[in-house]
């Protein structure tokens, strides 16, 4: 719906501050593990290009281990770490 066509409703409420504060917050925590994971996968990336890859690291955001696989056909990859609340991803 576009906000002409759009229909307002009474039970509408909007995120507070604090909220919005919070959500900002988590997604800075997010970004701030990828950066440091980022470097591994593309380094992974490069080193099997054009072939299937999974294997087991050193999870650079918190040490555990993180699980990645690697789709030769596309590149595309996928990792989970096993720490709770770390990062779990798929391209």
């Amino acid at each position: 719906l576009n906000k002409q066509s759009s229909v307002p409703c009474s039970l509408r409420e909007e995120p507070t501050d604090e909220e919005l504060a919070a959500s900002a917050a988590e997604w800075d925590k997010v970004i701030q593990k990828i950066t440091k994971v980022q470097p591994l996968v593309n380094q992974l990336k490069a080193a099997h290009k054009g072939q299937d890859y999974s294997g087991t690291h050193e999870c650079p955001a918190c040490g555990g281990v993180l699980h990645i696989s690697i789709a030769g056909c596309n590149g595309h990859a996928r990792g989970k770490c096993d720490t709770p609340d770390c990062l779990r991803w798929m391209e």
